[in-house]
Order: structure tokens, then sequence, then C-alpha cells
């Protein structure tokens, strides 16, 4: 079975979120929510308390990811983000006494009062995303109609009166998504306010916020991986599969397929896919040599300029083949130059955390795919082979068995290589 098939503890998250010291922010029926495939955002008075708790009720999970307004807890079965304000780029918007002094009860869990779960709902995707999620539209009507009082306030203390009021009679003539367009300047309203109610508090808090970012992307919270083979061992099948799983999964924002290298340097548009991969003679040693520094350089500000961010929004990043290619196959990139070098540099090119090898008789390859010889095709097998026991963090997968056991076996591999390590993150291992 899938480690992707584990079921939603629901009596451990009641019995949690009831003892837990806090406000669940939206979707209080939060069950059937992370059914649908949502999250539980529950704003938490100790987010240190918070955080332990979650771990020793729930378990492991299998990534987390801390920012400064947010921990993002995430398990297969889904995901649970803590706030310890309620804040846009440290600039509060709703104050945490406010938000607590108003909760009621539901089921026995506290829940944000209607006027302040439409205001979250409004303002998290205006704010952070610059889009109106049509989802959260009849909240928001109904927090205007049945809560004028409460909700015109909250709007008030986030944006001041004249803004509040233009807010409050979209969403009472029912049209909240007009406001898609003034998200610049609520923007703007929102952090200048914050910060002429506490200037040293929303500026440190700001600050906070810019540091949490880039600790997240010197460390991001999930695994890159590249995928290598010989021609019809299947590589695209199992890339396709794992896309599927990630679509269909909780633990990633999404995937990133690359082929070999992240071409910023020299982006490939409408790259025909390559029928005869030893058709052509090596480059010179010249020309060899500059391809090498420009692959070493795109690698770098590929790497830092694209990968790194895609990591810290949570998103798998696959690579369909991989520098380490060029080793086993120099031949397919025309490279004319010392292998020596080659190897040399490939210690200082960003390694992915894990390398998944498909293995197959070179007989079944060559039957797939033809244009290489069969003996050249037996040569390359082996160098795989060979380079996949050289590098840390590889597996040999099967590829001759049907590719949804592939790509479920290359799910495994993920999943538990991103469980462990976030385990050690938290010191559990």
């Amino acid at each position: 079975m899938s480690i992707e098939n584990e079921n939603i503890p629901e009596e451990k998250l009641k019995v949690l979120f009831q003892s837990l010291n806090g406000v669940l922010l939206r979707n209080f029926d939060y069950i059937e929510n992370l059914k649908r495939g949502g999250d539980v955002d529950i704003c938490v008075k100790n987010i240190r308390e918070a955080r332990e708790a979650l771990v020793r009720e729930l378990g492991a999970p299998v990534k987390v990811a801390y920012r400064s307004y947010v921990s993002g807890y995430y398990w297969v079965w889904g995901y649970i983000d803590l706030f310890p304000d309620i804040e846009w780029h440290g600039a509060e918007y709703l104050p945490k006494q406010v938000l607590f002094n108003k909760a009621i009860r539901d089921n026995g869990i506290q829940a944000a009062h209607p006027a302040h779960e439409a205001l979250i709902c409004w303002f998290s995707s205006l704010l952070w995303g610059g889009f109106f999620k049509d989802r959260y539209k009849n909240v928001i009507i109904s927090a205007a109609k049945e809560y004028p009082e409460e909700f015109l306030e909250a709007l008030q203390q986030a944006v001041g009166q004249h803004w509040a009021h233009k807010l409050f009679l979209t969403a009472r003539n029912g049209e909240p998504e007009v406001s898609k367009n003034w998200v610049k300047v609520l923007r703007f309203q929102v952090w200048w306010r914050a910060f002429w109610k506490s200037p040293w508090g929303t500026l440190r808090k700001w600050l906070l916020f810019l540091w949490y970012e880039f600790r997240l992307r010197l460390d991001p919270p999930v695994v890159w991986a590249a995928v290598l083979g010989l021609d019809g061992s299947g590589k695209t099948s199992l890339i396709n599969g794992i896309e599927e799983i990630v679509k269909n999964g909780r633990v990633f924002a999404g995937i990133r397929i690359y082929h070999w290298s992240p071409a910023v340097l020299f982006p490939k548009k409408g790259a025909a896919p390559v029928t005869d991969p030893h058709g052509k003679s090596p480059r010179s040693l010249i020309f060899s040599l500059l391809k090498l520094a420009c692959l070493v350089g795109d690698w770098w500000i590929g790497y830092f300029y694209r990968i790194v961010h895609l990591r810290a929004k949570g998103i798998l990043v696959i690579f369909d083949r991989y520098y380490h290619d060029l080793l086993v196959d120099p031949k397919r990139y025309r490279y004319g130059g010392p292998m020596g070098l080659a190897r040399w540099l490939a210690g200082f090119i960003p390694r992915p955390d894990l390398f998944l090898f498909l293995d197959l008789p070179a007989e079944v390859a060559h039957a797939r795919k033809p244009e290489i010889p069969l003996d050249e095709a037996r040569a390359l097998r082996q160098r795989y082979l060979e380079l996949a026991r050289a590098l840390p963090n590889a597996h040999v997968l099967d590829a001759s068995l049907p590719p949804a056991e592939v790509a479920d076996a290359a799910e495994k591999v993920i999943l538990t290589y991103l469980r462990s390590r976030t385990r050690k993150r938290l010191g559990m291992d």
C-alpha cells in the first residue's frame, strides 16, 4: 500500500484541537475539509507549545516548513498551519487578543467569530497571493449581512475607515471579488496602519519575515531528485507517474520538471525529441570546454535563481537526466574533452537529494529504443549501475515492473527520505 494512503486521524485531531490553546480560523468542518484536500488553519497563543503538541499527538510529519507568520506541518493525509499572528509581511491586521476574545465554541473547539473568519478568508489570498478566492465569496457576503457591525469594525482595524467602508459595500452588494483590483493600495494600507500603531514591532516582524524567507531558501523543506537510466528504461513514464501522484497528494504544492539542466543561460524552446543520441560527432576540445563552463554557470545561476525558490514554495523538482549523465554517456552530449575534468566539475554542480536510477536488461531497452547498438547499451547499463553505487542517496528501481509500480516505488523512496530528514530536523532521531 502506498504511503500516500494513510488515513486522517479524526479522533486524535478532535482531542488535540480541544486541548490546544488556539482558534480555528476557517473551515470549521475541518475533517471534511481535509477530505476535500484542504488544510487546517489555527492561530495559537504559544507557537512552541503548539508545535510540540502536534508532533507528540500526531507523530512525525513528512515535511515541515517554518515561516515567520506560519508553521506548516504536512502529513500524507493533510496538513496543518499554525499561525502565531494574523499578519502580512510583519503587519498585523487582526490583533490576536481580539481574535481570541471574540472566538466562539464549536463542538468544544474555539473557532473564529464569523466576521473574523470572513476577514481572514478575504485577506489571506488578497494580500499574500494578489487574488480573490471564489470559494470564500459566500462566507464574506454572509458576514457582511449577518454581522455588519463586527465585520466593519474588523475591516476598519485592518485598512482604516475609508477602505473599510468601500470593502464592506462590495461585500454587502455581493461583489467582494472587485477587491482584487485594489491589491496594491490595500497592502499599503495594512502595512502602514500596522507600522503607525507599532513602528518597532512591525519593523521587527518584517525583518523576521525576510530572515525566515532567506533561511527557507538556504534549507528548503522539500527534496529534489534526478531520474537517470538507459533510453527505453521508462524515464518519461516514471516522471508522468510521479506527477500524477503529486497532483493527488498533500505533501507537495506542485511539481516542476527539467531536462538535464535548468536552461537559464540558454533556454530550450521547442526542442525536438532526441532520435539519434550518438549520431553527431563530438565537439572539439575548445568547444567542449566552453560548453562545460557554460553548463556549470547555467547550473549555479539556475539553481539559485529558480530551483531554491520552487523548493521553498514546497514544489517537488524532478530532473529528467542530470549532469552526471554526461559522465556515463559523453557521446550523447558530444563531449570531446578530458573526462577527468568533467568528473572533477561534478563536485561543483548542485547535487539533488535523491538519484533515481531506472534499471532493466539492455536487451529490453534496446528493443524499445534501438537507436543505440545493443553492445553499447549493455556498456551504458553497467556504467549507470557503477554510478549509482558511487553516489550517495542513489536508488536503483526495477524498470521491468509495470509503470504504476515503478512510480509507487519512487514515491516511497521520496517520501521515506523526506520523512527521515524531517525527523532529524525535529530532533526525533
